[in-house]
């Protein structure tokens, strides 16, 4: 290939990179800021972004070995891997749409069980009302 197909090269992996961060890119932590109360959605956001780096690098480690070793097959059991997840996804992932998130502390919210209870029931803010 000549300078031309260098270029389409780098463009076709810019337009990957560029549509994939405006698409799906993001989508895991959207989904963790809704699935996870203020407390703790700090360090499960954390614990979602080491486990999303240290997918992509067994990814990108596993696949040359396994190009070599399956030839073009390699792809099947990538998309069945992705057809796995995305089964795992639709069924598992709960609906959040439309629905309110209510404060885990609040006694109400919070069975008697869950460590949160114990915090007691959020702290009414007395300095704005003082004002």
């Amino acid at each position: 290939g000549g300078p031309v197909w260098g270029a389409l090269a780098l463009g076709s992996a810019l337009a990957f990179v560029g549509f994939f961060a405006v698409g799906p890119g993001p989508l895991p932590w959207f989904v963790g800021a809704e699935l996870f109360p203020p407390g703790p959605r700090g360090a499960a956001l954390a614990l979602a972004g080491l486990v999303n780096w240290a997918s992509n690098t067994a990814v990108a480690m596993a696949f040359p070995p396994l190009q070599d070793a399956m030839g073009p097959l390699v792809f099947l059991l990538f998309g069945g891997l992705l057809g796995g997840f995305s089964l795992f996804t639709f069924l598992l992932l709960p609906e959040t749409r439309g629905r309110p998130f209510p404060d885990p502390r609040d006694p109400q919210n919070a069975p008697n069980s869950s460590p949160l209870a114990l915090l007691g029931p959020p702290e009414k803010d007395t300095e704005l009302q003082s004002l």
